[in-house]
């Protein structure tokens, strides 16, 4: 019998997404015989577990566990809403997060390797897959043990908001919930990190240099543009969600309590399934923004472009797509910008003065094929004129801090 190596059952591995031992074990029955060795995985692990890790986990859910002073806070992915709701991948779930607040993994690999019933954390995974035919990962996690008191909250189950905290229990509960609501991105306006505010400095520069006003009041409205960013994005000087007559400082004061911080987690992926539009429009010269299953593209007035950014599915991004008939060719015509930057583009066919979709259907969410977009789409901003670069700017900073991106 030929010897089992471990490059024989790494292989054996990326080929089945089985866990190593049961990989040795099928090589070992096989007698080192690679094809044989993935028969006796299939038929032990079901075929469904097979290759299961290529496929794109767009769903999940966010799990949480706090015990005392210890917590965390757990996304695990799967496939699709369906199984996001199966009683045996929720259990692994909520499994996985306890022992993460537990054993205080360094990272998913860690978690991986824990043991769970008798098997590793891996091997309870991939049988599930075999079992529910879905690929299934955790995806990331933090732990909590700093000494402060824990609160959690889940809307739903996609969105998930741990709080620490000194002093009432229900005053960081509805701290909890305030955050998945409203989604701040620092605790107070200190701690918003430097590069966003550089770029909402930028936007408020370019805007008020279009203002025409002299130098010492642009100035000052640039000051006041950044201190009014900060104030909508940092947590204690959001109007409280509750009551809006008073910030989340305000009602902190109130109940004598103190927030430490506050981590969200939001399950928020997209498929990278070919020809989804998430706009589309029935007329042949109607707007269109398009993934051909490789890369990113926008189409109007008869001229199509496509750029060389990938589908990557981790988290929300923004789209924008710009037209303006009045310039000179495809490249000034037609503009496509990717998370706040504008995308080269390949283009195909020319890009009309005009667009003729008058009397069209606008389709959001799906082609007009019936090919739905298998992700979330969270808000879309649609204008009559062209903007600016500068309003362009602003909506796009809108959108990152409504969305926490």
């Amino acid at each position: 019998m030929a010897a089992i190596t471990a490059a024989m059952v790494g292989d054996l591995r990326a080929k089945t997404d089985a866990p190593m031992m049961e990989c040795k074990k099928a090589l070992t029955e096989a007698a080192g015989d690679m094809a044989k060795a993935e028969e006796i995985l299939r038929v032990k692990l079901g075929s469904k577990a097979g290759k299961a890790a290529s496929r794109v986990t767009a769903e999940g859910i966010v799990a949480s566990s706090i015990d005392g002073g210890t917590g965390a806070l757990l996304e695990v992915n799967c496939e699709t809403d369906f199984v996001s709701k199966n009683d045996d991948f929720l259990a692994f779930a909520n499994a996985c997060v306890k022992l993460v607040a537990e054993k205080n993994p360094a990272d998913v690999a860690a978690l991986l390797a824990l043991p769970m019933n008798g098997q590793t954390v891996d091997e309870v995974r991939s049988a599930l897959i075999g079992k529910i035919g879905e690929n299934i990962m955790p995806r990331r996690f933090k732990r909590f043990a700093g000494g402060s008191k824990l609160v959690s909250y889940l809307h739903g189950t996609r969105i998930g908001v741990i709080v620490e905290f000194d002093g009432d229990e229900t005053a960081a509960k509805d701290v909890a919930m305030h955050v998945a609501a409203m989604k701040p991105v620092a605790l107070s306006m200190a701690d918003v990190p430097p590069e966003l505010i550089a770029v909402e400095r930028s936007v408020a520069v370019q805007k008020a240099a279009e203002s025409g006003k002299p130098p010492e009041i642009v100035e000052k409205m640039v000051e006041g543009s950044v201190q009014k960013f900060l104030k909508e994005v940092s947590l204690l000087n959001q109007s409280f969600v509750k009551n809006d007559k008073q910030t989340v400082e305000q009602m902190l004061k109130a109940a004598n309590t103190t927030i430490k911080g506050f981590t969200m987690f939001v399950v928020a992926r997209l498929n990278s399934a070919s020809g989804v539009r998430p706009v589309t429009c029935t007329d042949t010269d109607g707007m269109k923004i398009n993934y051909d299953g490789t890369n990113w593209g926008v189409k109007i007035a008869g001229g199509a472009g496509t750029s060389t950014v990938t589908g990557e599915t981790s988290k929300f991004h923004t789209f924008g797509l710009v037209f303006d008939g009045t310039k000179a060719d495809n490249a000034t015509r037609l503009k496509f910008r990717y998370d706040g930057n504008q995308q080269a583009l390949a283009y195909t066919g020319t890009v009309g003065a005009v667009t003729n979709a008058t009397a069209s259907t606008l389709y959001i969410g799906q082609d007009t094929s019936s090919n739905f977009l298998q992700g979330e789409i969270g808000e879309i901003v649609m204008f009559t004129r062209t903007l600016s670069n500068a309003e362009l700017l602003g909506v796009e900073s809108y959108l990152r801090s409504h969305w926490n991106l």
